[in-house]
């Protein structure tokens, strides 16, 4: 018979095993073979690590690990439009695409990621890690495990109250506010755990380039169309992402402690003054105000961003449109100027 492992030893395995928090890992859309020869094969060993250490890492950061999935996606689009049925969503946001998407499941919360930015072929064909997509993933999962925890705590995106907000436009440009909101939040706490520089003058121009050149396709295709409602919706779709990269902007001025200033590079660009005008000071004031605790209560949460959304109605002004909220809701496009990449 064999002998018995000590107790002493017995004790101590299980407590390592219980003491590190697990999430678990989900490959979407990967063929069942490529899925078993990742958990199976000694060749795949340095990619399994990989993906075993980013879980790992989402795991410490989170409040609740085991309620969490992080899902490593063939198709990142794929993947979130059979987990919240939008069979519209894609990852072009502006001048970039989405790396990751945190939502709700069930009862537990999935952070999907994109698995090819982790993944390139070695020169024998053989899928192995990429060093510079797990690196850039770890920061990724830094900013998104603020968003569980702002989920795990009741104090995200779903929890602003926009069921209280009365117009149908008002509506969504309260969903932008909050959405606004709740990244502003994640990447300020974000960047307390990691480091981050100050935005780069070139990104900044990239976004707004990318804003001018998708108004001016949108305002052509309503011109052939004549269709208000989705010139309405696709007008706050591309705006809303470029209003969306202002939180990240302004989250990391924030935590350099240069906001409200504006850098005097950023100031100058003249798409900047095209498509902001003389609004950042309202929009500084309003982020200042933002809490960036990831508790914050709903009625602090609503009340900034009922502050936000208010600057954003002056906003879409700048860019060039308006809207009536009433009984015979209406959308106007007031300028026709919508400098870009093609100018």
């Amino acid at each position: 018979m064999a002998k018995p492992r000590p107790p002493k030893k017995v004790a101590k395995l299980r407590s390592q095993r219980t003491s590190l928090p697990k999430c678990h890992i989900v490959l979407d859309g990967w063929r069942p073979d490529l899925a078993s020869w990742l958990w199976t094969h000694p060749r795949a060993i340095p990619l399994r690590n990989s993906f075993i250490r980013l879980a790992q890492e989402l795991a410490k950061l989170v409040d609740q690990p085991e309620s969490v999935q992080l899902v490593i996606a063939v198709n990142l689009a794929d993947a979130v439009q059979a987990r919240e049925n939008n069979p519209d969503y894609n990852v072009q946001r502006g001048s970039g695409t989405v790396g990751a998407r945190t939502m709700p499941v069930g009862d537990g919360i999935d952070v999907v990621v994109d698995g090819n930015k982790l993944i390139k072929m070695a020169s024998n064909g053989m899928p192995i890690p990429d060093p510079a997509g797990v690196n850039l993933m770890h920061r990724t999962l830094v900013h998104e495990a603020q968003h569980v925890i702002m989920r795990q705590r009741r104090s995200g995106f779903e929890i602003y109250g926009r069921d209280e907000i009365d117009g149908w436009i008002a509506v969504h440009m309260f969903d932008i506010a909050a959405k606004m909101c709740d990244e502003y939040r994640a990447e300020f706490n974000a960047i307390g755990l990691t480091s981050s520089s100050l935005p780069q003058t070139s990104d900044i121009l990239d976004v707004l380039n990318s804003l001018g050149t998708q108004l001016t396709a949108v305002e052509a295709s309503y011109q052939a169309s004549r269709n208000v409602d989705a010139l309405l919706t696709q007008v706050l779709k591309v705006c809303g992402h470029c209003w969306t990269a202002l939180a990240y902007w302004a989250a990391q001025w924030r935590y350099a402690e240069t906001l409200p200033d504006l850098p005097e590079e950023v100031a100058e660009l003249a798409l900047w003054q095209r498509y902001f005008g003389d609004t950042w000071a309202a929009f500084a004031q309003a982020f200042a105000r933002v809490p960036i605790d990831l508790t914050t209560t709903p009625s602090e949460l609503r009340t900034a961003a009922l502050d936000l959304a208010k600057v954003l109605d002056t906003a879409l002004e700048t860019v060039g449109f308006e809207y009536d909220d009433g009984p015979n809701r209406a959308f106007y496009i007031r300028r026709f100027d919508f400098p870009g990449e093609a100018d």
